[in-house]
């Protein structure tokens, strides 16, 4: 019996000492600008929470998690802090001015905030109700609606103007339909456009063999054409001979058709 509690306490610490182990290998917190220390903080006492670590085990950890300027901070103002609460708070104070998170600086991102394209609807409404909470705790669903609603482009606003959302759940799953209708409309326009440029290929394809055989049928046709354009150069006909009064084809009178005489003695002339 003593030997099962034994490995049950032994397998707990090895445990507890494997989850200390990852929440070292957490994000460490360096004080920069892209840091806001309160996100930070929380995000660091909800990990010792499910460690149930005491205080002085967070001191502890926390230290080694600090680097950069917030290393800097710690190593000048270590000699004042002695307990996680103390540090918290000390942390807390400073770096918010450092990093720009103090309430109007949060108002102004919060009223600034706009869906960045590509951004998941899950991502974006967790960011908006993240500031909202910050701004004020105790805002109410219809002005973190508002701010919602806000940073969506114009199309996406009118949808949910449509839809009319009255809760930030509602609002979340509304979006979500309205980015897959938006993909789907993108999957058909593709499909669209791939039909009818093959379509057009198919088009031109036939048409190809067409037009060959109306330009080789076309080309005799030039050629006579061709021909019929050269230039005419007269026909010389043989020459004809013309009769004149003084030419004769026979000998004899043209008057009266003797031939014992001809006409100027013909008798008829008198």
């Amino acid at each position: 019996m003593k030997a099962e509690t034994s490995l049950k306490e032994q397998a707990a610490k090895q445990l507890q000492s494997k989850r200390i182990n990852q929440l070292l290998d957490s994000t460490p917190f360096s004080g920069s600008t892209s840091q806001e220390v309160s996100d930070w903080i929380d995000d660091f006492s909800n990990k010792c929470d499910q460690l149930q670590l005491d205080d002085a085990q967070r001191l502890s950890v926390v230290i080694d998690l600090l680097t950069g300027n917030a290393k800097l901070w710690y190593d000048t103002h270590k000699d004042t802090i002695d307990t996680w609460r103390t540090l918290k708070n000390k942390l807390t104070a400073y770096f918010t001015l450092v990093t720009g998170t103090d309430h109007f600086q949060l108002e102004q991102k919060l009223y600034n905030r706009r869906r960045q394209p590509n951004e998941l609807a899950i991502d974006y409404c967790h960011n908006v109700l993240k500031l909202c909470s910050k701004v004020n705790k105790s805002m109410d669903d219809e002005t973190r609606l508002k701010h919602l609603t806000k940073g969506l482009n114009a199309a996406a606003q009118l949808h949910m103007d449509l839809k009319s959302p009255d809760t930030t759940e509602e609002f979340l799953q509304a979006l979500i339909k309205y980015d897959k209708w938006q993909e789907e409309e993108k999957i058909q326009q593709k499909a669209t456009t791939s039909f009818d440029h093959y379509r057009n290929m198919s088009t031109r394809t036939m048409q190809h063999p067409i037009m060959q055989r109306q330009q080789s049928s076309s080309i005799p046709r030039q050629q006579y054409n061709y021909s019929s354009q050269q230039p005419r150069y007269p026909q010389h006909s043989p020459p004809q001979t013309r009769h004149t009064n003084n030419e004769k084809t026979y000998g004899g009178c043209w008057s009266c058709g003797g031939m014992d005489h001809y006409q100027y003695n013909c008798s008829k002339n008198y």
